[in-house]
């Protein structure tokens, strides 16, 4: 089997974002269940031995963490796009205002290529053509700047890539870490425990705030490794 970086960090990616922030959710709530009879039937149920509490650990592990990884996407338009000119933003933006104009000279008929998916779409279903530019501006977001400098470095300088995908993958467990310590500080202040529901949320915003640095970093690194190659050649 050839065994390719880029394919070991996707795995490192949903290692972190996915399995991780599961797993601690998991273990949590794991000693919380003898309160509800159903679940505590269905865990005594189970052959009471080291591996199946191992499988059936990481399967619940897994799907918590998935479901988890949907509602912690959420975050990147809801609260890190607001925020992130107010507070991780830093040189005001020029790699990627460079790297924006870089994509634009190499990319000058984007738009005019959208517009004709965009018309065709609206066609099929009976629509006028350009009744709807929030839609539009959903898909030009297709080929936004970050989208096409990742694909560019991925098919052009495919080594430089590993960088920006230990950043992802960091960014990303600390997303999910954001939903799982707010499930768990729901939990104390619905136990009636104040304290540790606070110090939850705590722990939520400082992990909200080190998934925003980090998003802003692995973006910004794409922008400056655009801006190096132009450059350099």
């Amino acid at each position: 089997m050839d065994f390719k970086p880029e394919n070991f960090f996707i795995g490192i990616t949903e290692f972190f974002s996915v399995l991780l922030p599961g797993a601690l959710l998991t273990w949590f709530f794991i000693n919380k269940i003898q309160d509800v009879r159903f679940l505590n039937e269905l865990k005594n149920s189970l052959p009471q031995n080291d591996a199946v509490k191992a499988a059936a650990f990481f399967l619940v592990s897994y799907i918590a963490g998935h479901l988890i990884y949907v509602f912690a996407s959420l975050l990147d338009k809801w609260l890190y796009s607001p925020l992130r000119n107010i507070i991780f933003q830093r040189n005001n933006d020029y790699a990627f205002k460079t790297a924006s104009q870089i994509k634009k000279e190499n990319y000058v008929n984007d738009r005019g290529l959208l517009e004709d998916i965009f018309k065709a779409e609206k066609l099929k279903k009976n629509k006028k053509v350009f009744e709807d530019t929030d839609e539009f501006k959903d898909m030009q977001e297709v080929l936004n700047t970050y989208k096409w400098g990742l694909h560019y470095l991925s098919v052009k300088y495919p080594q430089l890539i590993n960088d920006v995908k230990r950043l992802e993958a960091d960014s990303k467990f600390f997303r999910s870490l954001v939903i799982s310590f707010l499930i768990i500080a729901i939990y104390y202040f619905t136990q009636y425990s104040g304290k540790m529901g606070l110090l939850m949320l705590a722990i939520a915003a400082l992990s909200f705030y080190r998934y925003g640095d980090l998003r802003y970093k692995s973006t910004s690194l794409v922008y400056e490794l655009i801006v190096t190659i132009q450059h350099l050649n």
